[in-house]
């Protein structure tokens, strides 16, 4: 019986979990150098819009969810939800967005996919400049020209983001070759570098020239223009690490700090894998990579109940009959004529913390997939 409802139960696992973490690993911020730029119509000149496609939002038809924010020197940012959308690039001229709609060669559709397939695994950002509207896009993984601003992370726990000239914050890269350090690509001009501060991703601390402070409290920014008058890049550390006021070098200063991983154990329960059955199913979560896989988003209750705290499925899911119960799946069997062995085992699973200031976890890393709570 327990081979038999294997295949039906890793299925709806499968499509939970990665329902769960694909949004993690499949944003994209593409950057722009507005084609319009020097347009006469100041609309066309002062906003670019993403049109026509769907990033996740509940509503996809309001303009706020396609404006493209604004960074300095013409340049502009959207953060994709999901690699497999379309980038068509629009822009208006008018009191309306309805009114003297342009597009980019004419609704030419970028497959964000198609535009990170030539640059390494793992590459979040996209940077894309547009000599004028007839010509056709030159994409990078990395600004031509730029400033380039480094933080030693005040938030081990968390990720940064920064804001220059009062704008909205950015998302920063996390260095994968120094530990602890987050970097931001500067492409506007200088004279903004007056005004700059960062942020943890949920925007409950601020760290400024003062050092680290409460979000609501007024602070004085950072001023980084003498600092990038005559290089191209500044680190910033905070001393004494991590509440105080920057330290700002030209060089790396030589500390490093988390590395973004941590590591969570627990209870886990499997199936084992009988190598003497010919029948599938015959494997067990550990041997099931999962792949590029969605679906079955919702499946599971938002709230664990008492007593026991363990998953139970929304009666939606109960009632289109496609996976057993998944409270099943946390219940320690012991397997016949085992000799009293169990289907679970304790491990450590470790965690990777994203530019998003999210900790995720692929069941990859460790061959397959399997249930955790």
């Amino acid at each position: 019986m327990f081979k038999g409802e294997f295949m039906p139960r890793f299925l709806c696992a499968l499509f939970v979990i990665i329902a769960l973490s694909q949004t993690a690993f499949a944003q994209v911020t593409v950057h722009v150098l507005n084609p319009w730029r020097s347009d006469s119509c100041a609309g066309h000149r002062d906003s670019l819009i993403v049109e026509g496609f769907n990033n996740g939002s509940s509503s996809n038809s309001g303009w706020a969810d396609r404006t493209m924010t604004l960074e300095g020197g013409n340049w502009f940012y959207f953060t994709y939800a999901s690699r497999s959308n379309s980038f068509v690039l629009a822009t208006y001229c008018g009191p309306a967005t309805w009114q003297g709609w342009v597009f980019y060669k004419n609704k030419y559709n970028f497959n964000i996919d198609s535009l990170l397939y030539k640059f390494p695994a793992g590459t979040k950002e996209l940077w894309i400049t547009i000599a004028d509207s007839s010509q056709p896009p030159q994409v990078y993984d990395k600004p031509l020209t730029s400033k380039v601003i480094y933080i030693f992370n005040p938030w081990p726990d968390n990720s940064s983001q920064i804001s220059i000239d009062n704008r909205t914050p950015m998302k920063m890269q996390l260095r994968q070759d120094i530990c602890g350090w987050y970097a931001c690509y500067y492409v506007g001009p200088p004279d903004s570098l007056y005004n700059v501060y960062f942020t943890d991703y949920f925007h409950t601390q601020k760290y400024t020239s003062s050092g680290l402070v409460n979000w609501l409290v007024s602070s004085p920014p950072l001023d980084l223009r003498s600092a990038l008058l005559a290089k191209d890049t500044v680190y910033i550390l905070p001393s004494p690490y991590p509440y105080g006021p920057p330290l700002l070098s030209a060089t790396f200063p030589g500390q490093t700090g988390d590395c973004g991983l941590r590591k969570v154990s627990g209870i886990f329960r499997d199936w084992k894998f009988d190598a003497n059955n010919p029948t599938p199913p015959n494997h067990s979560f550990f041997n099931q990579p999962i792949g590029s896989v969605s679906g079955g988003r919702g499946m599971v209750q938002t709230t664990l109940q008492p007593p026991y705290y363990i998953p139970q499925l929304t009666p939606a899911a109960v009632a289109s009959d496609t996976c057993p119960p998944v409270s099943s799946w946390y219940q320690t069997d012991t397997f016949p004529n085992s000799n009293g062995r169990t289907n679970d085992t304790c491990i450590d699973l470790t965690l990777k913390k994203g530019d998003d200031g999210r900790w995720t976890f692929n069941s990859d890393d460790m061959g397959g997939l399997f249930p955790a709570r």
